[in-house]
């Protein structure tokens, strides 16, 4: 009971709040088509060609996500939708525990630690959701404790990491594609022991493993291949619709706060009296520009930056740390009413995560108010063979087995089909080319949008159905 003290407290309560923070209701469009698919390999195997959509049906297709897919399938089927809300609280969780013990291994300052990883889990929030990158998000932490060192000290790999980074890699490259991005940091580790010492030495012969370990899955070779595309391919096409690929909004709040994070890590970089080593500052800079080129890319930098930011500040203010440890030591070590308060908050934790669930779930565990529910049922009665549909909702509708004309699996459809999708849905080049082309018997439809505007006012179709969110038009 000892130990019982403010430190533990706010210990407790930072990581208790990151996991209460992730308690939220299912409502990522693609989770459908993530737990559909999981579905289907549970009952056939894995998928190697699509059939989801009318307009590529049998056309090959990677899916380099399948184990979480399945995973999740598992979980909902046997403990039910809650056991998946909780399975990502405690996988974001346990990432930023991670990040925490990386830090104040490196700074032995719980002030550092509690801030730096209190900042990032605030800003890396708006990318959480139940789907396959929490999976990247945990093993990728794991990584970095495993790896990361001050910059005085030179990385030793005992064997168990010797062993267990590659299977990271082995069980990261079927969980997810952003294992190519791990690959990436390990070889920044690789080739400062190579440049150091004048030869390869056992983190490269690591980094070969795991490279190796990488081919590990149903995709092969491939799996080193296919994520790539997101950056040099075709794919990358879809980093100019959809929002979550596009650059940070510094307009909004979570913009201005990341600009203040960015600063506060230079800030470091210029106070620290040790030389920083090129390693990280490479590792610090490209990292910056992936959070800065996509918004899904932040957690990553957050990863990466909070413990080269927070090792620099503490070499920064560790005077100022340890006078201010003395002070604060000194009138909490035998106050009466702060250890009154330490059980208090403990002990009524577990109250606050019982209240906020029924608060969050009363009513369910999706937020079923952003998905076409009525709309979806008339579609299954009409059987419509050619269906346009919104990018958001091909999930939703691939859950209730409609055939789509597009859903979230943007590595999948071909980047002049998404480009003409996009702009005619948008307006911005004529739609009626696309509704000629396709020839559809029936559209599905945002309400009150400008192309909802466009079909109300043609004379080629006619709306039969209208609720808070869609609409639906079928040839007049």
């Amino acid at each position: 009971m000892k130990k019982l003290n403010v430190k533990t407290i706010l210990i407790i309560y930072l990581f208790g709040i990151i996991f209460i923070f992730n308690l939220t209701k299912i409502s990522d469009p693609d989770f459908f088509w993530h737990i559909k698919t999981g579905e289907l390999i549970a009952k056939n195997g894995i998928q190697k060609t699509d059939s989801f959509s009318w307009t590529f049906r049998g056309k090959k297709w990677f899916n380099h996500e399948w184990l979480s897919q399945f995973a999740f399938y598992a979980t909902s089927k046997t403990c039910g939708n809650s056991a998946l809300i909780i399975l990502k609280s405690v996988l974001i969780t346990a990432a930023f525990v991670l990040l925490f013990l990386t830090i104040y291994e490196n700074t032995n300052s719980l002030e550092i630690s509690v801030f730096m990883t209190a900042i990032s889990g605030w800003l890396a929030a708006i990318t959480f959701s139940i789907r396959p990158q929490i999976f990247s998000f945990f093993l990728f932490s794991l990584l970095i404790f495993l790896l990361f060192t001050p910059s005085h000290k030179k990385v030793k790999l005992s064997l168990r990491k010797k062993i267990a980074v590659p299977l990271i890699f082995f069980i990261w490259s079927n969980f997810h594609g952003l294992f190519i991005i791990g690959l990436f940091f390990l070889f920044f580790f690789a080739a400062e022991e190579i440049i150091n010492n004048h030869r390869p030495g056992n983190i490269t012969a690591v980094f070969f493993l795991s490279l190796v370990a990488s081919t590990l899955n149903p995709g092969g070779l491939d799996s080193l291949i296919h994520p790539l595309k997101y950056i040099f391919g075709e794919t990358r096409t879809h980093l100019s619709y959809i929002m979550e690929w596009m650059s940070p909004d510094f307009h909004e709040t979570y913009g201005k706060a990341f600009l203040l994070f960015i600063a506060i890590s230079f800030l470091g970089f210029a106070g620290a009296k040790q030389k920083e080593t090129v390693r990280n500052i490479l590792l610090f800079l490209f990292f910056l520009c992936a959070s800065l080129y996509s918004v899904r890319n932040i957690p990553l930098f957050l990863f990466v930056a909070a413990p080269i930011a927070g090792t620099n500040l503490w070499k920064t203010a560790d005077i100022a740390l340890f006078r201010f440890r003395l002070k604060t030591d000194r009138h909490t070590k035998n106050s009466k009413i702060l250890k009154l308060l330490n059980y208090f908050l403990t002990f009524s934790f577990p109250v606050l995560i019982i209240l906020i669930w029924n608060l969050n779930f009363g009513d369910g565990f999706f937020d079923m108010k952003k998905y076409p529910q009525k709309a979806a049922e008339i579609i299954k009665e009409r059987k419509p063979e050619k269906i346009l549909n919104p990018y958001k909702w091909g999930g939703f509708l691939i859950h209730n087995d409609i055939p789509v004309f597009i859903d979230g699996r943007a590595d999948f459809y071909p980047a002049k089909f998404i480009r003409n999708f996009f702009l005619s849905t948008e307006l911005q080049e004529n739609p009626e080319v696309l509704l000629k082309k396709y020839n559809f018997d029936l559209i599905l439809w945002e309400k009150e949008t400008p192309f909802a505007f466009y079909l109300e006012n043609s004379a080629d179709w006619k709306k039969i159905f209208s609720d808070n969110i869609s609409e639906i038009f079928i040839p007049a």
